[in-house]
C-alpha cells in the first residue's frame, strides 16, 4: 500500500480558521470517551461543533481514536492528536469537506501513512528474519540432491536453478529454501522421472554455470 501525499489534504487548523470566520460567536467541545488500561493504550474523543455557543444542539460531531505509538506525534501526545483528529472529523460533518476525496484532514492521513509505514517495516524486519534463519549445509543435507536431479530434469524451472546455484557456491541454504525446493523437485521430478542417471557436479556445472551472489 502507497502512502499519501499529505500536501493533498488539507489541516485542521485550516478548517477551523474557516469555521471560526464563518461562526465567530461557535463553540467546539471535546469530550474524552475512553481510556483503555492495556499495553497499546486506547484512546477514543468525541468533538462536539456549535454555530453559536447557546445551541442547546450541536451542529455536527466526530470521533477519533489513538494509540500510544513508539514514533511520531503519538509517542507522547496521542490524546492531543486524538482531540485534534475528532475536531476535524466533525468540522467534516459540518461541511468543512469540499468532496468526499478530501473529507479526511492531513492529521487523519498522517496516522495511515503511519500504519502503511509500520506494516513496511514488519515486512522488512521479516525479511530479516528469515535472511538471518538457520543455515543448512546442503552437503549434508539430501534434499538438496534431490534439488539437483528436479533442477536438471527440467532446465526450464528458475528457482530450482538459483537454489542448485547458491547452494553450490556458498554451500548453505536455509530451512525454508530447503524445504521448498525439495517440494517443488519432487513435482518435477514426478511427472518427468529420471530413472538410473546420477546427476553430477558437472553436470549441474554445465547447465547452471556459477553464482556470484547470496540467496
Amino acid at each position: 500500500m502507497a502512502r499519501f501525499d499529505l500536501e493533498n489534504y488539507e489541516t485542521v487548523a485550516d478548517r477551523l480558521v474557516k469555521f471560526w470566520r464563518d461562526y465567530p460567536n461557535g463553540q467546539i467541545h471535546t469530550e474524552l470517551l475512553n481510556t483503555s488500561s492495556e499495553k497499546m493504550q486506547q484512546f477514543v474523543v468525541k468533538a462536539l461543533v456549535y454555530k453559536d455557543a447557546a445551541d442547546a444542539r450541536p451542529w455536527a460531531t466526530g470521533l477519533a481514536e489513538e494509540h500510544f505509538g513508539d514514533r511520531g506525534p503519538n509517542e507522547t501526545s496521542p490524546v492531543e492528536n486524538c482531540e485534534t483528529s475528532a475536531i476535524g472529523r466533525a468540522l467534516a460533518n459540518a461541511g468543512y469537506a469540499t468532496t468526499s476525496e478530501s473529507r479526511p484532514s492531513r492529521e487523519e492521513m498522517s496516522k495511515v501513512n503511519r500504519a502503511v509505514g509500520n506494516r513496511v517495516e514488519k515486512v522488512q524486519e521479516v525479511r530479516e528474519q528469515v535472511k538471518r534463519g538457520p543455515q543448512h549445509d546442503v552437503a549434508a543435507d539430501p534434499r538438496f540432491e534431490t534439488i539437483k536431479q528436479g533442477a536438471f530434469a527440467d532446465p526450464s524451472n528458475q528457482f530450482l536453478a538459483d537454489l542448485v546455484k547458491k547452494g553450490g557456491e556458498y554451500g548453505k541454504l536455509s530451512e525454508k529454501q530447503l524445504a521448498a525446493g525439495f517440494n517443488a523437485a519432487r513435482k518435477v521430478l514426478d511427472s518427468t522421472p529420471r530413472k538410473g542417471e546420477a546427476v553430477t557436479v558437472g553436470d549441474i556445472a554445465n547447465a547452471f554455470g556459477a553464482s556470484d551472489e547470496p540467496f
